[in-house]
């Protein structure tokens, strides 16, 4: 977390680039990351409000601030179906609900992976 608050104290990265790095980390994806979820939670909070404050300051949503939201929670979703984060995960389910709200017009796991993937193509953003 002290890493990642340095390289955007001294705009060495954005969080959406932050983000990615996080998204395509497959040790993030194994069962230890629940022995840290508390961690994992306050980092992500913390991406996401930079990335939010910066939004506002532009006065405008960007399309890097979309792939940012996508990665976030994609690599929620997939947690949370590897079962690493459930009702009683706290704060990171919180965030995971939240950002479900932002999606909802998505029904299901092929219409989330069709308009994740649609979306990342249309940005060049590979995932």
């Amino acid at each position: 977390m002290e890493i990642a608050g340095a390289l955007l104290r001294d705009a060495q990265a954005t969080p959406s680039a932050l983000m990615r790095k996080i998204y395509l980390c497959p040790a993030l994806r194994r069962p230890e990351v629940a022995d840290h979820l508390a961690d994992l939670s306050r980092l992500l909070e913390g991406l996401r409000t930079v990335q939010e404050s910066n939004d506002r300051a532009r006065g405008v949503e960007s399309g890097e601030s979309e792939v940012f939201h996508i990665h976030l929670f994609d690599f929620l979703h997939n947690l949370v179906r590897l079962k690493l984060i459930t009702r009683l995960s706290g704060d990171i389910w919180r965030l995971f609900l939240d950002l479900r709200g932002r999606f909802s017009f998505i029904t299901s796991d092929k219409q989330w992976a069709d308009y994740r993937d649609g979306m990342l193509k249309d940005k060049n953003i590979k995932s």
